[in-house]
């Protein structure tokens, strides 16, 4: 089953002050050596690690206080969204938490075994970009791939 490689490391925290000490941990004993922080990756999945939108937000304006905390220059990036529930996913987050100060959205750019041209990659890129314009994100924090470094031609 699914829960049995996860295992017990891996779960969604229960409280708030958990994760932040779990982030702050983390960010305090790698100071200035990790240059870019994703942040949960595909938390709008189905499952045991999916996170709802007002929680992640929550999530993620902690982890962007504490990885600032320990290193200015570091990037926050929400993180990977999949292709099929990403874009209504960033909107309740963004309606969570407006003044957000993340610095980028990855995609989950898995299409199975699907060409590219039945994966409706472009136009869900182009709804990522309408919505981050919408709610005045910069462009610099439209959409980039899952590793993290931007898309060529998307921002």
């Amino acid at each position: 089953s699914y829960l049995r490689w996860l295992g017990a490391g891996m779960q969604v925290p229960e409280g708030e002050r958990d994760w932040e000490t779990y982030v702050r941990g983390v960010s305090r004993g790698f100071r200035g050596r990790i240059p870019r922080w994703i942040v949960w990756h595909i938390p709008d999945r189905d499952g045991p690690l999916s996170v709802a939108p007002a929680k992640f937000a929550r999530m993620l304006d902690v982890a962007c206080r504490e990885v600032k905390r320990y290193n200015p220059k570091a990037e926050v990036l929400v993180g990977s969204l999949s292709l099929e529930r990403g874009v209504p996913y960033l909107a309740a987050l963004l309606q969570a938490s407006p003044k957000a100060k993340f610095d980028a959205v990855c995609l989950d750019l898995s299409m199975g075994n699907e060409p590219p041209e039945y994966g409706f990659l472009l136009e869900a890129v182009d709804a990522f970009r309408t919505l981050l314009k919408q709610h005045g994100v910069a462009p610099g924090s439209w959409p980039r791939t899952w590793t993290g470094r931007p898309a060529r031609g998307w921002s």
